[in-house]
């Protein structure tokens, strides 16, 4: 270990470094993703989104800020998530033939 002499300068660095630290701990959280969204509500003219998350976390109430665009723009279009266990892809798929309205294709899913 190296053995750095006391010095005002060296104290003075120490001394930011561990504002810094703490600045920054203060604002680090820990990314889980959601299960699913709920709900929503305006509190205090912000919109709020009741959570449920993929760990054990109880659901809570989350700032739309706070939440991917993505996964707001999925709940308000009423798309929903699901685990495939089996997806079968129809012969038609392979000629293009199964697609919706806009383009996309259509799977058929074990769920």
């Amino acid at each position: 270990m190296l053995n750095t002499p006391a010095t005002t300068v060296t104290f003075a660095r120490r001394s930011v470094l561990e504002s810094v630290a703490k600045t920054l701990e203060q604002y680090v959280f820990e990314e889980v993703p959601p299960s699913v969204i709920k709900g929503y509500r305006t509190e205090d003219g912000e919109q709020e989104y009741l959570v449920e998350w993929m760990d054990e976390f109880s659901d809570c109430w989350v700032f739309a800020r706070d939440i991917s665009d993505d996964i707001i723009e999925d709940f308000e279009s009423g798309l929903e998530y699901a685990q495939v266990s089996k997806a079968y892809v129809p012969p038609s798929h392979l000629l293009g033939l199964s697609k919706d309205h806009a383009g996309n294709r259509l799977y058929l899913v074990k769920v």
